[in-house]
């Protein structure tokens, strides 16, 4: 498996396919969990390393589909390279498009990352008016593609 990324949920969900058997391989343009504490990150990405196939510093730049097997080209340390497998894990971040609901006509209040703002259950500023899912900056869906 491919896993293109290397925040929080490429690396479990990659570890946890890894500890089932899959051989795995980690594209990761800067480091694995670059968003955590750093002595931890690095301690982390020493440890991980050991039982994954880490390719740090590579930038995707084109996804093939062919014969049932995914191949992924990438440049790293300016050279291009490529890997492939059967299957496919993206989890490179998360972009809000609560544009697509047109809050511009409301009063709902927005947070950074333009992600709608709720309180503790879930209730906008506006009262009656509930929002959960993505657009919420929480609790996100990951694609894997098999």
């Amino acid at each position: 498996m491919i896993i293109i990324g290397g925040g929080y949920i490429g690396c479990e969900l990659g570890h946890a396919y890894g500890a089932l058997g899959t051989k795995t391989t980690f594209l990761v343009r800067s480091k694995l969990l670059r968003a955590q504490d750093a002595e931890v990150a690095a301690e982390f990405q020493k440890i991980f390393s050991r039982y994954h196939d880490v390719r740090l510093g590579a930038t995707p730049v084109k996804v093939e589909y062919n014969n049932n097997t995914f191949t992924v080209h990438y440049t790293q340390d300016g050279m291009d390279s490529s890997v492939s497998a059967k299957a496919l894990l993206i989890a490179t971040g998360i972009s809000s498009n609560v544009d697509t609901l047109d809050l511009i006509n409301t009063d709902i209040e927005l947070q950074p990352g333009n992600f709608i703002k709720v309180d503790d259950y879930l209730e906008t500023n506006v009262p009656g008016i509930f929002a959960l899912g993505d657009c919420i900056g929480k609790y996100f869906s990951v694609t894997v593609l098999i």
